[in-house]
């Protein structure tokens, strides 16, 4: 069994999906479906249960999933012990980020980062905006890029922060219901349809603000990331809370206002976390002294 093939489990028992285990594998389904069955035969074991709706891992999955994570961790720490000059540093780091943070904060250290170690992989997967912490805490990656540090850190964590964006209610451009009802004054927020992420740390932000005001906020529509909230409230669903910082990019351009509330809104801190455990290994320490040290990253104005 090679380490091509155990990288292969690996994807299809992270992601539970063939088709996209296949691309991570650069294969297709059909031919990854081969080279899990010839695994399971070396095995002797079934390690997935497959039907047409969905794939999970059989007890044996389980316990051969921590085989291989550890054995291809063994085999990149073995890499970059026989490394002799750390501009010639090989091997990987794998990365998690939102999407919104690979909008915002994640290009200017992923760029700080290649420039100082061009042989090293970045294995960068983007998530909801909540997974990418759950990842670093369940040793699933190696750092998280964060554009919303969580107010608890978990224990055995790291965490780099860079800076603070502001928490900013938008309204739409176009006209519509929710642009009139936040052109009165003072705004009948009990009125106002609201689009929000299902992040639990935004919503403690917004509602420790209605709170404040002693309003019951009126929730039209939950999605999975700030990048929704922003197409959403553009096409007149409704006003959201985004982090400023996402608005400021150039990679974005939101038919979006931001609407002045007083009081404002907790911010987030923005900034990189990883396990303690995980900078033992010297392509990760390298990672994380090369984007931390120095200077803030360059970020939209």
């Amino acid at each position: 069994m090679d380490l091509y093939a155990l990288k292969c489990f690996v994807n299809l028992a992270r992601t539970l999906h063939f088709g996209k285990a296949g691309e991570l594998s650069n294969l297709s389904p059909s031919a990854l479906s081969r080279t899990i069955k010839r695994i399971e035969e070396e095995v002797g074991k079934p390690l997935f249960i497959r039907d047409n709706r969905s794939v999970s891992l059989t007890r044996a999955g389980e316990l051969f999933y921590a085989y291989a994570k550890k054995a291809l961790q063994e085999y990149q720490e073995l890499q970059e012990s026989l490394e002799e000059e750390p501009a010639q540093m090989g091997g990987e780091v794998s990365i998690v980020s939102s999407l919104s943070a690979a909008y915002t904060v994640l290009p200017p250290i992923v760029k700080r980062f290649r420039l100082a170690y061009p042989n090293v992989t970045l294995n960068i997967r983007l998530l909801d905006e909540q997974a990418p912490m759950i990842e670093v805490t369940e040793n699933e990656a190696d750092c998280a890029v964060l554009l919303s540090l969580p107010d608890y850190v978990p224990k055995g964590a790291l965490v780099h922060r860079w800076g603070e964006t502001p928490l900013v209610f938008i309204r739409p451009i176009l006209e519509c219901r929710a642009k009139s009802l936040t052109a009165k004054t003072p705004i009948e927020w009990g009125e106002v349809p609201l689009v929000l992420t299902r992040s639990d740390l935004c919503r403690r932000r917004v509602e420790s603000w209605f709170r404040g005001r002693d309003v019951r906020p009126r929730i039209v529509s939950e999605v999975d990331s700030f990048e929704e909230v922003l197409t959403l409230v553009s096409l007149g669903s409704g006003v959201g809370v985004v982090p400023e910082l996402l608005i400021r990019t150039e990679a974005i351009k939101p038919n979006v206002q931001i609407l002045e509330v007083y009081p404002k809104l907790v911010g987030y801190n923005y900034g990189l976390v990883a396990m303690r455990r995980r900078l033992q290994h010297p392509v990760v320490r390298a990672f994380w002294e090369t984007v931390t040290l120095g200077n803030e990253p360059s970020l939209p104005q």
